[in-house]
């Protein structure tokens, strides 16, 4: 994934600078999609000086090159993904978990077919909100927890 992400920077002549790398890594390896301040917290150990003003600049230079795919999270705020292919997200409405998913039932919709009047789409993104599975068990617990007092 380094390598392409060398690859995008070159052919967008962006320089491949250490901040830069670090901050891609870090998108890299937490898949819960991060937001930005999220990814300032942890570049921060590393870099003590780098700002949340320079983090929010690289994201949004990180999605101008294709590099990275925003959204909008149930929390109204924006979330960061890595994975640039075509997919939708599961979004816990208790702890703001979001979880890929792809499924030929979502990527087919029959979008055509909607009376949208003037629109135009371009691209369709599906987010389906419940409870994950970490915050049933949690649930469950508590539960069971008050049953037994």
């Amino acid at each position: 994934m380094i390598d392409r992400f060398i690859q995008i920077c070159k052919e967008a002549n962006l320089n491949i600078t250490p901040q830069r790398i670090v901050i891609y890594k870090e998108l890299l390896n937490h898949h819960e999609h991060p937001d930005a301040e999220t990814i300032y917290r942890r570049v921060k150990e590393q870099f003590p000086t780098i700002s949340l003003a320079t983090i929010y600049k690289t994201l949004d230079t990180f999605v101008k090159i294709g590099l990275l795919s925003p959204f909008r999270s149930g929390a109204g705020t924006t979330r960061y993904d890595t994975n640039i292919e075509h997919h939708h997200h599961l979004v816990c409405i208790h702890c703001d978990k979001v979880i890929d998913i792809s499924h030929d039932a979502l990527a087919n919709l029959p979008i055509e077919s909607l009376p949208l009047e003037d629109f135009q789409v371009i691209n369709h993104q599906v987010e389906i909100k419940g409870v994950c599975g970490d915050c049933q068990k949690k649930s469950k617990q508590t539960m069971k927890s008050q049953t037994t007092n």
